[in-house]
Protein backbone atom coordinates (compact mmCIF):
# COMPACT_ATOMS: atom_id res chain seq x y z
CA UNK A 1 0.00 0.00 0.00
CA UNK A 2 2.96 2.50 1.19
CA UNK A 3 4.64 2.17 -2.20
CA UNK A 4 1.76 2.09 -4.04
CA UNK A 5 -0.16 5.08 -3.08
CA UNK A 6 3.41 7.09 -2.71
CA UNK A 7 4.01 6.20 -6.50
CA UNK A 8 0.40 6.71 -7.26
CA UNK A 9 0.87 10.49 -6.57
CA UNK A 10 4.41 11.05 -7.16
CA UNK A 11 3.58 10.09 -10.85
CA UNK A 12 0.71 12.56 -10.73
CA UNK A 13 2.93 15.25 -9.94
CA UNK A 14 5.50 14.45 -12.34
CA UNK A 15 3.11 14.42 -14.83
CA UNK A 16 1.49 17.82 -13.88
CA UNK A 17 4.93 18.80 -14.12
CA UNK A 18 5.73 17.94 -17.24
CA UNK A 19 2.49 18.17 -19.01
CA UNK A 20 1.04 21.17 -16.82
CA UNK A 21 3.77 23.59 -16.20
CA UNK A 22 3.58 22.62 -12.08
CA UNK A 23 7.05 24.29 -11.00
CA UNK A 24 7.57 23.72 -7.03
CA UNK A 25 10.05 25.10 -4.82
CA UNK A 26 13.98 23.51 -6.01
CA UNK A 27 14.69 22.19 -2.60
CA UNK A 28 11.16 20.12 -2.25
CA UNK A 29 11.48 16.71 -2.64
CA UNK A 30 7.90 14.48 -3.48
CA UNK A 31 9.02 11.30 -2.69
CA UNK A 32 10.39 12.55 0.94
CA UNK A 33 7.25 14.71 1.75
CA UNK A 34 5.21 11.40 0.61
CA UNK A 35 7.30 8.94 2.75
CA UNK A 36 6.77 11.50 5.82
CA UNK A 37 2.96 11.65 4.94
CA UNK A 38 2.47 7.97 5.09
CA UNK A 39 4.32 7.46 7.68
CA UNK A 40 1.99 9.46 9.72
CA UNK A 41 -1.07 9.04 8.20
CA UNK A 42 -0.05 4.72 8.78
CA UNK A 43 0.78 5.59 12.68
CA UNK A 44 -1.55 3.22 14.78
CA UNK A 45 -0.25 4.63 18.29
CA UNK A 46 -3.47 6.56 18.54
CA UNK A 47 -5.56 3.86 17.42
CA UNK A 48 -7.13 3.13 13.99
CA UNK A 49 -4.46 4.76 11.38
CA UNK A 50 -5.99 7.70 9.32
CA UNK A 51 -5.19 5.52 6.46
CA UNK A 52 -7.72 2.79 7.45
CA UNK A 53 -10.28 5.17 8.51
CA UNK A 54 -10.42 7.52 5.79
CA UNK A 55 -11.45 7.54 2.09
CA UNK A 56 -8.72 6.76 -0.32
CA UNK A 57 -9.55 9.20 -2.78
CA UNK A 58 -9.27 12.06 -0.01
CA UNK A 59 -6.23 10.53 0.85
CA UNK A 60 -5.03 10.47 -2.36
CA UNK A 61 -6.85 14.28 -3.21
CA UNK A 62 -5.13 15.81 0.25
CA UNK A 63 -1.53 14.35 -0.91
CA UNK A 64 -1.86 16.39 -4.17
CA UNK A 65 -2.60 19.00 -2.43
CA UNK A 66 0.34 18.77 -0.19
CA UNK A 67 2.52 18.33 -3.06
CA UNK A 68 1.46 21.11 -5.19
CA UNK A 69 2.06 23.93 -2.25
CA UNK A 70 5.45 21.84 -1.88
CA UNK A 71 4.42 21.51 1.94
CA UNK A 72 6.49 18.87 4.05
CA UNK A 73 5.02 17.10 7.20
CA UNK A 74 8.13 16.31 8.78
CA UNK A 75 8.71 20.31 9.25
CA UNK A 76 5.66 20.79 10.47
CA UNK A 77 4.24 22.33 7.73
CA UNK A 78 0.82 20.85 7.04
CA UNK A 79 -1.62 18.64 9.07
CA UNK A 80 -3.91 16.05 7.94
CA UNK A 81 -7.45 16.39 9.70
CA UNK A 82 -9.99 13.65 9.16
CA UNK A 83 -13.77 14.85 8.90
CA UNK A 84 -16.00 11.57 8.93
CA UNK A 85 -14.06 9.36 6.82
CA UNK A 86 -12.59 12.07 4.46
CA UNK A 87 -9.18 13.59 5.11
CA UNK A 88 -7.85 16.91 4.52
CA UNK A 89 -4.66 18.85 4.98
CA UNK A 90 -4.51 22.43 7.12
CA UNK A 91 -1.47 24.06 6.41
CA UNK A 92 0.56 25.26 9.51
CA UNK A 93 1.84 28.69 9.99
CA UNK A 94 5.34 27.54 9.03
CA UNK A 95 3.61 26.06 6.25
CA UNK A 96 2.08 29.64 5.52
CA UNK A 97 5.18 31.42 5.44
CA UNK A 98 7.08 29.16 3.39
CA UNK A 99 4.13 30.03 1.02
CA UNK A 100 4.72 33.31 1.44
CA UNK A 101 8.27 33.14 0.96
CA UNK A 102 8.50 31.96 -2.56
CA UNK A 103 5.93 34.94 -3.95
CA UNK A 104 8.88 36.54 -6.45
CA UNK A 105 8.31 40.35 -4.99
CA UNK A 106 8.20 38.92 -1.42
CA UNK A 107 11.59 39.80 0.53
CA UNK A 108 10.47 38.76 4.23
CA UNK A 109 7.64 38.13 6.49
CA UNK A 110 7.56 38.43 10.30
CA UNK A 111 4.50 37.41 12.73
CA UNK A 112 3.96 38.39 16.11
CA UNK A 113 1.54 38.44 19.03
CA UNK A 114 1.03 40.94 21.20
CA UNK A 115 -0.07 40.29 25.05
CA UNK A 116 -1.69 42.18 27.21
CA UNK A 117 0.74 45.36 28.87
CA UNK A 118 3.12 45.23 25.93
CA UNK A 119 3.63 47.90 24.10
CA UNK A 120 1.79 48.37 20.94
CA UNK A 121 0.78 51.37 18.80
CA UNK A 122 -0.32 51.47 15.06
CA UNK A 123 -0.45 54.76 13.08
CA UNK A 124 -1.24 55.35 9.54
CA UNK A 125 0.98 56.66 6.59
CA UNK A 126 -0.60 57.60 3.38
CA UNK A 127 -3.96 56.48 4.43
CA UNK A 128 -2.19 52.88 4.81
CA UNK A 129 -2.53 51.35 8.69
CA UNK A 130 1.22 50.84 9.84
CA UNK A 131 2.73 49.65 13.02
CA UNK A 132 4.34 52.46 14.57
CA UNK A 133 5.92 50.84 17.70
CA UNK A 134 5.74 47.16 19.29
CA UNK A 135 7.95 46.90 22.56
CA UNK A 136 7.36 43.66 24.06
CA UNK A 137 8.31 42.05 27.66
CA UNK A 138 9.97 38.81 28.99
CA UNK A 139 7.59 40.06 32.10
CA UNK A 140 4.29 39.92 29.88
CA UNK A 141 5.00 36.62 27.98
CA UNK A 142 2.59 34.30 30.30
CA UNK A 143 -0.43 37.27 30.12
CA UNK A 144 -3.07 36.95 27.90
CA UNK A 145 -2.57 37.49 24.29
CA UNK A 146 -4.93 40.13 23.24
CA UNK A 147 -3.68 41.13 19.51
CA UNK A 148 -1.49 40.02 16.83
CA UNK A 149 0.19 41.35 13.89
CA UNK A 150 2.19 40.73 10.75
CA UNK A 151 4.02 42.16 8.16
CA UNK A 152 5.51 41.42 4.73
CA UNK A 153 8.20 43.52 3.03
CA UNK A 154 8.51 43.34 -0.87
CA UNK A 155 11.79 43.35 -2.82
CA UNK A 156 11.20 47.49 -2.59
CA UNK A 157 11.50 47.45 1.07
CA UNK A 158 8.28 48.53 0.86
CA UNK A 159 5.86 47.00 4.03
CA UNK A 160 2.29 45.81 4.06
CA UNK A 161 0.97 45.65 7.74
CA UNK A 162 -2.23 43.43 9.08
CA UNK A 163 -3.57 43.50 12.44
CA UNK A 164 -5.83 41.44 14.54
CA UNK A 165 -7.88 41.72 17.45
CA UNK A 166 -9.29 39.28 20.00
CA UNK A 167 -12.66 39.55 18.39
CA UNK A 168 -11.18 39.18 14.73
CA UNK A 169 -9.18 36.09 15.62
CA UNK A 170 -12.41 34.61 17.67
CA UNK A 171 -13.32 32.45 14.56
CA UNK A 172 -10.38 31.41 13.99
CA UNK A 173 -9.88 29.65 17.24
CA UNK A 174 -13.35 28.50 17.11
CA UNK A 175 -12.47 26.72 13.81
CA UNK A 176 -8.92 25.20 15.20
CA UNK A 177 -10.10 24.07 18.20
CA UNK A 178 -13.53 22.53 16.87
CA UNK A 179 -10.76 20.30 14.85
CA UNK A 180 -9.60 19.23 17.96
CA UNK A 181 -6.17 20.49 17.21
CA UNK A 182 -3.69 20.57 20.35
CA UNK A 183 -1.82 24.01 19.47
CA UNK A 184 -0.61 26.37 21.98
CA UNK A 185 -2.84 30.07 21.68
CA UNK A 186 -0.23 32.02 19.89
CA UNK A 187 0.33 28.93 17.37
CA UNK A 188 -3.96 29.56 16.89
CA UNK A 189 -3.16 33.01 16.50
CA UNK A 190 -0.41 33.12 14.17
CA UNK A 191 -2.26 30.22 11.99
CA UNK A 192 -5.49 32.51 11.42
CA UNK A 193 -2.78 35.89 11.17
CA UNK A 194 -1.25 34.46 8.50
CA UNK A 195 -4.20 32.79 6.37
CA UNK A 196 -5.46 36.18 6.30
CA UNK A 197 -1.69 37.81 5.51
CA UNK A 198 -0.93 34.99 2.89
CA UNK A 199 -4.78 35.85 0.85
CA UNK A 200 -3.10 39.78 1.15
CA UNK A 201 0.22 38.56 -0.23
CA UNK A 202 -1.00 36.50 -2.89
CA UNK A 203 -3.25 39.73 -4.24
CA UNK A 204 -0.10 41.49 -4.05
CA UNK A 205 1.33 39.38 -6.11
CA UNK A 206 -1.20 38.97 -8.69
CA UNK A 207 -1.37 43.27 -9.09
CA UNK A 208 1.94 43.04 -9.90
CA UNK A 209 1.96 40.51 -12.45
CA UNK A 210 -0.94 42.37 -14.01
CA UNK A 211 0.57 45.26 -13.81
CA UNK A 212 4.30 44.27 -15.13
Amino acid sequence: MSNELVTMVNNNIEDMKNNEGLSLPPDYSVGNALNSAYLILSDTSKGQPLLDKCDQGSVIKTLMNMAIQGLSPAKNQCYFIPYGNQLVMQRSYFGSISVVKRLSNVKDIQAQVVHKDDTFKIGGENGVLVVKEFEPSFENLDKPIIGAFAWIEDINGNRTYTVMTKKTSTPVGATLRRRRFKTSSRKRWLNGLLSIELRSSILIQAQTTIYL
